[in-house]
């Protein structure tokens, strides 16, 4: 008995040597991390790279819906854009379209760009059998350009109207129209020919006579201009150089053009200038040939003297009203105003000449 309790108690003092050992030698226990709060979910749907990017030329973006359009900044043109690093701009470049956008954006920067692209050449074409040697053509003889008033006019792509006053026109009592629209004029009265401006012809006038086309070309135009060169002993004389219009005291209809200021009336009997008008005087000289221009665009008439503008005024943009037809030299429901004097290269044009083009024609002489 003492010898089986002598080996329990060995027993069980093993046993626990062996628990100390087995719990004195194993890790500590681990700690679970505490729960992970989140703030923000952010959903990436794709993450890339982008490679840098070389510009070789501006295209055209194709056309957008455009309701609303904010502050749009220059187009620029780009010669290599890379992620992350400043943007090299070589020059400002113009925008060639601009239409109708749907949804409502405001643009700060608009940059068309494309990446480079290799352009092969066309094959070259193939070369064609040698035609068959033909006898030399005579040619034709040089035909001669007209030089000094009698060329093509500035603005002549509007040109309604060209009298240019040669010929027979005295025999015929007919002034042909230069421009090709058929706006022929009769002689009325007593009219002659004077020496022009480059030694070919002009109309002379008395006082008593004029030129009368069939119709007033302006009529119903926002825009349009008046050309002619003239010359009198007595610029100061209020003289009527041009005319196309009716007048009752105030209410007129149609255009003058004068030594003095030019009118313009409406259809509804009103001034095509709006209030306050304010007229530089031309200083026309005496005895020499003077070239007046007269401009509407629709908003402003201007007067122009030997290629330089001097009077610059506000209209009401109204069309020109009917009036009565053309008379270049006078005014006949008022006589008293007929022009003395020489009138040459007579110009109607259906839209308003710009300042250069008004200086090529007073050069043109």
């Amino acid at each position: 008995m003492r010898f089986q309790l002598r080996l329990c108690r060995a027993t069980g003092l093993a046993l626990n040597l062996a628990l100390v050992f087995v719990v004195g030698c194993s890790a500590p226990p681990v700690t679970p991390a505490p729960p992970l709060e989140v703030t923000r979910v952010v959903q990436v749907t794709r993450l890339v790279q982008a490679p840098p990017l070389e510009v070789t030329r501006i295209v055209q973006a194709p056309p957008v819906e455009v309701t609303r359009l904010v502050q749009v900044a220059p187009v620029v043109e780009v010669t290599r854009l890379v992620p992350g690093q400043a943007v090299e701009v070589t020059r400002l470049v113009q925008v060639t379209r601009l239409v109708q956008v749907a949804p409502l954006v405001e643009v700060t920067r608009l940059v068309v760009i494309q990446s480079p692209a290799i352009e092969t050449p066309p094959p070259p074409a193939p070369t064609a059998a040698p035609a068959p040697t033909a006898a030399p053509a005579i040619p034709a003889p040089p035909v001669a350009t007209p030089t000094g008033p009698t060329a093509v006019p500035a603005g002549s792509d509007a040109l309604l109207v060209w009298y240019d006053f040669e010929g027979a026109f005295l025999t015929s009592r007919s002034i042909a129209d230069r421009s090709g629209n058929g706006n022929d004029a009769q002689v009325s009265g007593s009219v002659g020919v004077a020496a022009g401006l480059a030694s070919d012809q002009a109309l002379s006038l008395s006082g008593n006579g004029y030129i009368q086309a069939q119709s007033n070309p302006v009529a119903g135009r926002s825009t349009f201009s008046f050309s002619l060169w003239f010359k009198t002993d007595h610029p100061e004389d209020n003289y009527k150089l041009a005319s196309a219009a009716w007048w009752n005291g105030g209410p007129a209809s149609g255009w003058i053009l004068a030594t003095h200021i030019p009118e313009f009336w409406s259809e509804d009997t009103r001034s095509l200038y709006l209030p306050d008008l304010v007229n530089a005087d031309n200083h026309f000289s005496a005895g020499e040939w003077i070239h007046e221009v007269v401009t509407y665009d629709g908003n402003r008439i201007k007067e122009y003297t030997n290629g330089q503008l001097v009077n610059d005024w506000p209209a009401t943009g109204a069309a020109v009203g009917q009036g009565r037809p053309m008379v270049v030299g006078g005014w006949p429901s008022y006589s008293a105003y007929n022009f003395q004097g020489s009138i040459d290269q007579f110009q109607v044009f259906s839209r308003a000449l710009a300042a250069y083009e008004v200086q090529a024609l007073y050069t043109q002489r």
